[in-house]
Parts: C-alpha cells; sequence; structure tokens
C-alpha cells in the first residue's frame, strides 16, 4: 500500500517539480524546491541527486517514504522495508 501511494506522491511531485521548470525558464533550484514541497505534503523526501528534467520538461525523480506499520519495523530481518524508495515521473502542460 505504502508503496502504490508513494508512486502516486511521486508522479505529482514531479508534475509539480515539471510546472516549476516551465515557469522558471529551465532553473533546477525551483524546480527541485517544487518537488521537495509537493512530497513533504505526504511526509516524504525527493532524493536531490534523482531530479532530471528532459528536453520536452519532463520531470523524473526518486522519492522516499517511510512505511507507516509498526510491524515491520520491529522485525530484524525485515526492518529495512519500512523504507520505500520509488520512482516518479510528470509533465505539466506549461501554463
Amino acid at each position: 500500500m505504502a508503496h502504490v501511494s508513494a508512486v502516486d506522491d511521486a508522479n505529482t511531485a514531479a508534475t509539480a517539480a515539471s510546472g516549476a521548470w516551465h515557469n522558471d525558464k529551465g532553473a533546477l533550484a525551483p524546480t527541485l524546491l517544487a518537488a521537495q514541497i509537493s512530497a513533504s505534503q505526504h511526509n516524504e523526501t525527493v532524493l536531490p541527486s534523482s531530479v532530471t528534467v528532459d528536453a520536452d520538461g519532463t520531470v523524473h525523480l526518486r522519492l522516499e517514504r517511510d512505511a507507516t506499520t509498526l510491524v515491520v519495523r520491529h522485525i530484524g530481518p525485515i526492518k529495512s522495508w519500512a523504507v520505500v524508495v520509488v520512482k516518479g515521473s510528470g509533465k505539466s502542460d506549461g501554463s
């Protein structure tokens, strides 16, 4: 469940970042900031080095989320499952 939701959030963050890319004429700092703001609304983090932008303004990124299950965090061998990293992409319509 955390994975599916995180993918949706990553795509939303990428689309927001693409909008910033268009609005700020290709500046990377506002693009990253837009993605981070979008992700933070869901207690997620954009991995800054993962943000790339295609020539057409499509943004690709990776997002990290902590799964909200208590069980996984307390079982040693599967503890790493509590952190979900997903890829997302999106393109704003430029308006």
